[in-house]
């Protein structure tokens, strides 16, 4: 691979396509610079190629710690949006044209908790296998701090040459016990028929104690997984709970 590589320093700019011309020219200028290498320099490489790319390679004779940025917006953002109000993809459009952001950073205060659940077309059972198809019956929830990011509907297909993502719901409350509540309403509520889905999967996380007290790591859903139970409803469950939640929603019980 053959990376490209830029590095910042007042009144510098460097740019270089060969890998053992980047090692020397790296080394001159933190040799130049002492104080700001590790700071100042970024290494650009090819997306997607993983850690056996050129920058990796430089990074390790150089000595350094690679951390990956995605300089795009992330899946997320709605976590950041909800707890800060801050409309990010707004933001980006408004900068995009020229406006400057109408905030500073120490002006930005966060109020709560949120969660973000990916509802994806695919089967946990299988190892989390894709599963394209059409949408029979659609049902999203709604209410006080209860967000959809999605374009779905009865009838709509979901395409097998793209991401399985159906739509993101997310949550918030002033309390981490209030965002798990109304995760667990929202996602008694949320009805997708037709696919496979990992709802199941969702439902047993937020029912778990142990994702409730706060007691997990990056390896939580490793550890678990073998222990959940996956079980959809079925379709006459869904009509009913459709209709119950439908009039839990109009008398405000569970918000």
């Amino acid at each position: 691979m053959v990376p490209w590589i830029r590095k910042y320093a007042p009144k510098n700019s460097a740019e270089v396509i060969n890998q053992t011309e980047a090692v020397q020219k790296i080394k001159t200028f933190i040799l130049k610079y002492p104080n700001v290498p590790k700071k100042a320099l970024l290494l650009y490489g090819p997306p997607g190629v993983g850690k056996t790319s050129s920058v990796y390679a430089i990074a390790r004779e150089l000595n350094y710690e690679v951390v990956e940025m995605n300089t795009r917006l992330q899946v997320e953002h709605t976590i950041t949006e909800e707890i800060t109000g801050v409309d990010i993809v707004e933001l980006m459009i408004r900068i995009a044209e020229g406006e400057p952001l109408p905030f500073l950073q120490h002006e930005i205060i966060f109020r709560g908790y949120a969660i973000e659940f990916r509802i994806n077309a695919e089967d946990p059972k299988r190892n989390f296998a894709p599963a394209p198809g059409k949408i029979t019956a659609y049902y999203s929830p709604g209410g006080p701090g209860v967000r959809i990011d999605g374009a779905v509907y009865k009838g709509y297909i979901i395409p097998p040459y793209y991401d399985s993502m159906v739509a993101k719901l997310i949550v918030r409350g002033r309390t981490w016990d209030k965002a798990v509540r109304r995760a667990r309403r929202a996602l008694e509520e949320f009805i997708v028929r037709g696919v496979p889905t990992n709802i199941p999967l969702h439902k047993a996380i937020v029912n778990d104690p142990d994702f409730v007290n706060g007691n997990f790591t990056t390896k939580y859903l490793d550890e678990k997984l073998p222990q959940f139970r996956l079980e959809e409803k079925k379709p006459v469950e869904d009509k009913v709970l459709a209709i119950a939640a439908a009039i839990a929603a109009f008398h405000g019980i569970g918000r």
